[in-house]
């Protein structure tokens, strides 16, 4: 049983065109920063849209800003207390060594 031969690759063929190579590594690259810039945009994109919504509404009924607005105030202050509580009791963070 004898193997089928074939012509030698001709030194063309096997490098190709070293230009196409080139642009087919700069597109791909362009296109990866694409995508990132995409998959990172989006959750700024949907924050931004999220706060215009929220702000339109406000607008619109002066009442449910007062609420709003003094919600969003307790909760800073519930914050800023916890957390002044946890300092002041001396916590030094997960493995409580100070040092």
């Amino acid at each position: 049983m004898t193997l089928p031969t074939s012509a030698p690759l001709s030194p063309a063929s096997t490098t190709g065109d070293p230009g196409r190579a080139s642009r087919r590594r700069v597109l791909g690259g362009l296109g990866v920063a694409a995508a990132c810039g995409l998959a990172c945009s989006l959750p700024l994109l949907a924050g931004a849209g999220v706060l215009a919504s929220v702000g339109a509404l406000l607008t619109g009924v002066p009442a449910l800003t007062v609420v709003v607005l003094l919600v969003a105030a307790g909760a800073a202050l519930l914050v800023r207390r916890t957390r002044g509580a946890r300092s002041a009791a001396g916590s030094c963070g997960c493995g409580g060594a100070c040092g």
